[in-house]
């Protein structure tokens, strides 16, 4: 009888405990991460997206793998988010698997947009393009300073023919260890990458090319806080063509601009350049900016001020290619073809050499010495 008291109590506790789960053990969870359409909860962790997916882990990464986007997203409560991807989370990771694309539908929605001070970083070993969207990325409000987007880990993104910028972030943007490029082909007045309140761009490792009209890079928006670009290294091309429907709009034509403060109206912009290629194009000024404020450090490869046209301004000093060692006809490649120019030249033939290139002992003339030199360095390459 005992026994049997005792397995009633039992299941009687047992029972109890089961009624006094609370509801929302059993609830769905919903993520503020908005894709292609749809919310992330935590029973819907994967979006299809064409013929490819879109997951999310529930906690901070976001993995695209052959994604087609172009669907409208919600966003978080309370914000204002137009993107085909929107994050209401601290800090969003976007890892790229294979070939990814987001349609901004002819510029009517943006590609990724972020809340707040919401973080947004895209890795991994794929690529994204964000094409005909009305802002490529748009990240953390204005309002509330301090969202950042970060492009690394060898990421390949690609915007082409935003309606308004191509990357707009209201804080720091830095490529580190990524390929980047902003092509906008139209005559509109928006630049290609904008970093607002107080935004550091900072490029290292990373090879990144912007076409469009008026300001290729701006900083700042009126507002009294310091802005600042820092090349470390890798390859930095910045092109701008001027607007011929609007010849005094003042980014016209700019590489480099930045906005000074709307009631001081003094610069507060920084142009630092510690290594690499920095290479401007610009029918208007190549750099927007007073000559105390760029910066020049030691490790520099090659900083290049050109014009599209004539009217364009060269403010920086050091305008010659970098040297290729052993590159004697110039062609870019290196083979048996520049040891038979040296050797002629050497020899007293009329050929045309670039000298740099030819002087492999740096001794500030071109003999049977820089002969021998290049014929090691050949020997050294690996068979073609």
């Amino acid at each position: 009888m005992k026994t049997i008291r005792r397995l009633l109590g039992l299941s009687a506790a047992i029972a109890m405990s089961c009624t006094s789960i609370p509801a929302s053990a059993f609830e769905e969870e919903k993520y503020d991460l908005y894709v292609n359409g749809s919310q992330f909860t935590s029973v819907n962790l994967s979006i299809a997206c064409g013929e490819g997916t879109a997951v999310f882990d529930g906690k901070d990464t976001l993995t695209l793998t052959d994604a087609f986007l172009d669907e409208p997203s919600g966003s978080p409560e309370g914000s204002f988010l137009y993107g085909v991807i929107n994050s209401g989370l601290p800090d969003l990771k976007i890892v790229l698997v294979g070939e990814n694309v987001i349609d901004g539908r002819n510029n009517v929605n943006d590609g990724i947009d972020s809340d707040g001070s919401c973080n947004v970083t895209i890795t991994g070993p794929g690529s994204l393009e964000i094409k005909d969207a009305y802002y490529g990325t748009y990240i953390g409000y204005w309002e509330d300073p301090g969202a950042d987007l970060t492009i690394t880990g060898g990421a390949s993104v690609k915007v082409t023919e935003p309606s308004c910028a191509g990357i707009w972030v209201n804080h720091d943007i830095t490529f580190d260890g990524c390929k980047a490029e902003i092509i906008k082909s139209d005559e509109g007045r928006y630049n290609g990458i904008v970093s607002n309140v107080g935004g550091t761009v900072t490029f290292t490792d990373s090879e990144v090319e912007v076409k469009t009209y008026c300001a290729a890079l701006d900083l700042g928006n009126g507002d009294d806080t310091e802005h600042a670009i820092v090349v470390n290294s890798g390859t930095v091309t910045l092109e701008s063509r001027s607007l011929p429907t609007d010849p005094d709009d003042r980014y016209n034509g700019v590489a480099v601009s930045c906005e000074p403060d709307g009631g001081s109206k003094e610069t507060k912009c920084t142009l630092t350049v510690n290594g690499g290629i920095l290479n401007i194009k610009a029918e208007g000024k190549c750099v927007d900016l007073p000559a105390d404020k760029i910066i020049l450090g030691d490790g520099v490869t090659y900083i290049k001020g050109t014009s599209l046209t004539d009217g364009g301004n060269v403010i920086v000093g050091i305008d010659e290619e970098p040297a290729f060692p052993g590159d004697v006809d110039g062609n870019n490649r290196l083979n048996m073809k520049d040891l038979a120019t040296l050797q002629r030249y050497v020899n007293g033939w009329d050929v045309k050499i670039n000298e740099k290139n030819a002087d492999l002992t740096g001794e500030g003339k071109i003999n049977m010495k820089d002969v021998a030199e290049l014929q090691k360095l050949l020997n050294s390459l690996p068979p073609e």
